[in-house]
């Protein structure tokens, strides 16, 4: 069944990308079609690259939004806007802290969205469906939603968040082993594992194999963060209460695992060596930012 399956898809290819070719050629994007490819060839290796994809998507957003804001009359919901519209994805996209300042219009609008992609996924996860993710509700998006001013959908946000944590960890217990390697993890799930805050390796709260998980994420993510620190140098920026997770990890005895409080050490002197002695690095500023 499944080569039968292939040989349909594949008999389409050349179809579809006829159609492709024509349609460009049509609408002489031929340059700007080229653009694209190359950018996202070099999407995953270059920074600028990056960056310069970021500031398209948001000029385009705030541009859609602004529309909005001007043409569109205040009675209007979010349901009102077709899911292919460029209207629903913006206000999706947009994160909710930007909304509000754009006008109470915007705000309500980003705040019926988001209140729709909540009850989507706790309905999905209420009835254990297996594909319950959705597209616009991340786990680490949640953890900011729960800061929104709006009491129902702050209150709805953390409920779906427990939900949501308890259906991946369980995921987590089943899927993997202690021979498992963090490579293997989904964004996700290295999301959850981080929200755990074990105490020690001895921890009873987990298994085994997920508290190792747990340590091994920690390790990876101080290294990344040393990376980022030589990389940057004194352009570094961290939020406080992870440099006192540091800390923390360097005051604790034998419940912690030595190759963590190793690299702990490591950080740490060259925190030291960029910013002076125990001085704690300046504070990463939340920027404006896209729902991706």
């Amino acid at each position: 069944m499944k080569s039968v399956a292939v040989g349909d898809v594949r008999a389409l290819i050349p179809e579809v990308f006829e159609t492709q070719k024509r349609f460009i050629w049509k609408s002489r994007l031929q340059e700007k079609f080229r653009e694209r490819v190359s950018e996202t060839i070099k999407f995953y290796i270059d920074d600028e690259v990056r960056k310069h994809r970021f500031k398209r998507k948001f000029l385009i957003v705030n541009q859609i939004i602004d529309t909005i804001n001007e043409k569109w009359d205040a009675r209007t919901i979010c349901s009102d806007f077709p899911e292919d519209s460029d209207e629903y994805e913006a206000l999706k996209r947009i994160d909710y802290r930007d909304a509000c300042i754009k006008s109470p219009f915007i705000d309500r609008l980003k705040a019926e969205s988001i209140l729709s992609d909540l009850k989507e996924l706790d309905d999905k996860l209420s009835k254990d469906e297996k594909d319950y993710g959705v597209k616009w509700i991340t786990f680490s998006l949640l953890s900011s939603i729960i800061d929104h001013p709006n009491k129902t959908v702050s209150k709805l946000a953390k409920n779906v968040k427990q939900k949501l944590k308890s259906v991946i960890l369980q995921e987590i217990y089943v899927k993997y082993t202690t021979e498992t390697n963090l490579k293997h993890l989904t964004k996700c799930e290295k999301d959850v594992l981080r929200s755990l805050n074990l105490n020690g390796t001895n921890n009873q709260q987990c298994p085994q194999h997920v508290v190792r998980l747990y340590w091994l994420l920690a390790e990876d993510d101080i290294n990344n963060n040393c990376k980022k620190l030589i990389e940057k140098e004194n352009g570094f920026k961290m939020q406080a209460w992870y440099y006192d997770k540091i800390i923390s990890y360097l005051r604790r005895g034998a419940d912690v695992p030595v190759p963590l409080k190793q690299s702990a050490w490591t950080f740490k002197r060259k925190l030291d060596d960029t910013f002076g002695p125990d001085v704690v690095p300046p504070t990463l500023i939340r920027t404006i930012s896209l729902i991706d």
